[in-house]
């Protein structure tokens, strides 16, 4: 089976190669400039779930505009309470996402993208490379660098409350000057 991933993922980087490189402009902003915030995610977990909706109540506390969009796995789930979805139905072969909602979000113009994912999920990366963000953080992964501005090496801990907590820390520190 390790083959047809290989196969998928060869028409993965084959598809995005026709559409990089991105048209937006790209940069490192400080957590304070930020306004508006998507938080892109896969539901794996009640904790991942959990960790998402935290942090998307604590940036709304703060005045920030936030949007989730999420990737389930199980069609049946049609809704989730704090975020837009789509399911694995809307995702071709070569594991490029084809939903109306996924081209929505691709298209707004965020401060800030959080690609909350702590390992290789094409479908979500395609999602990152080609968002229209001014700043996209997500979690190191070697040969990934063109999908982020900034990216944060969580190490072992592949919680998405690390990932969060990290990604507000080290956009705190950039300065302008």
């Amino acid at each position: 089976m390790k083959w047809i991933y290989a196969l998928r993922s060869f028409l993965f980087y084959r598809a995005l190669k026709g559409l990089l490189p991105n048209k937006a402009t790209h940069q490192l902003l400080n957590v304070a400039e930020v306004k508006s915030i998507g938080i892109l995610y896969e539901s794996k977990s009640s904790a991942d779930d959990a960790a998402v909706a935290a942090f998307r109540t604590r940036m709304l506390k703060e005045g920030k505009t936030v949007e989730v969009l999420c990737l389930v796995a199980d069609a049946k789930i049609l809704s989730k309470e704090h975020a837009t979805i789509f399911n694995r139905k809307s995702i071709g072969f070569n594991l490029v996402p084809e939903a109306e909602v996924v081209t929505a979000f691709l298209n707004k113009p965020f401060d800030l993208l959080i690609a909350a994912f702590t390992e290789e999920n094409l479908t979500l990366e395609y999602i990152s490379y080609l968002s229209q963000a001014k700043t996209r953080v997500g979690a190191f992964q070697v040969n990934k660098t063109g999908a982020f501005e900034m990216m944060v090496n969580v190490g072992d801990k592949k919680e998405l409350a690390y990932l969060f907590e990290q990604s507000i820390h080290f956009l705190s520190k950039i300065n302008h000057d």
